[in-house]
């Protein structure tokens, strides 16, 4: 069943492009903003893809076994942010830096990648004043896709990845985590490129 979500997914995204988004060679919608293009494929993906099929995915990609009994389909926006809007995006309105193309470290996928802090700056001053890490611990990062990166904020609080989660192999631990990771890897890697 994954693998036919998976490619069911992948449909839906192609076919909202070809509607949306390069019918008039417009990435956003010119007076409305990212949360109503994200709004309204969440809404497009609602309408096209089989309820259990969405309750699946949102199990994958939330880690959430009662998914089925939620509304919450929140994750579609986060396939929204990571799969078309880069394709489409002037700029980078989001506080994370976005590095060159290169390899996410969870889904393996060759990506638009931001740095992830294995430890959050929000724990950096409370660490340093403990003296539980170095300044240069606490600045190690890992090279994650978007989709992922938001994953791995969704999934764990920042004091747990300082605590618990502070590397690849810890995430990778987790069994939600770890499916999550096993389905994104198998989403596509097509190449994106901001327009400029």
């Amino acid at each position: 069943m994954e693998n036919s979500s998976i490619e069911l997914l992948e449909e839906v995204i192609d076919l909202y492009e070809e509607e949306y988004c390069c019918r008039e060679k417009i990435s956003l919608e010119i007076n409305g903003s990212q949360d109503d293009s994200a709004t309204n494929f969440r809404q497009f993906v609602l309408e096209n893809l089989p309820l259990d099929i969405i309750s699946y995915l949102q199990n994958i990609f939330t880690g959430d076994s009662d998914a089925d009994k939620s509304d919450d389909y929140s994750f579609i926006e986060d396939v929204y942010t990571e799969r078309i809007l880069p394709k489409y995006k002037r700029s980078n309105d989001n506080n994370e830096e976005l590095l060159d193309e290169g390899c996410c470290v969870i889904c393996e996928r060759h990506l638009r990648c931001t740095s992830h802090h294995v430890f959050p700056r929000s724990t950096h001053e409370r660490m340093l004043k403990r003296n539980l890490r170095t300044e240069k611990e606490l600045n190690t990062t890992i090279r994650v896709c978007q989709q992922c990166h938001k994953m791995i904020h969704r999934r764990f609080p920042n004091d747990l990845l300082a605590a618990e989660y502070y590397s690849v192999d810890l995430l990778m631990a987790d069994g939600a985590f770890h499916r999550y990771a096993r389905w994104a890897s198998k989403l596509s890697d097509k190449r994106t490129k901001l327009v400029k």
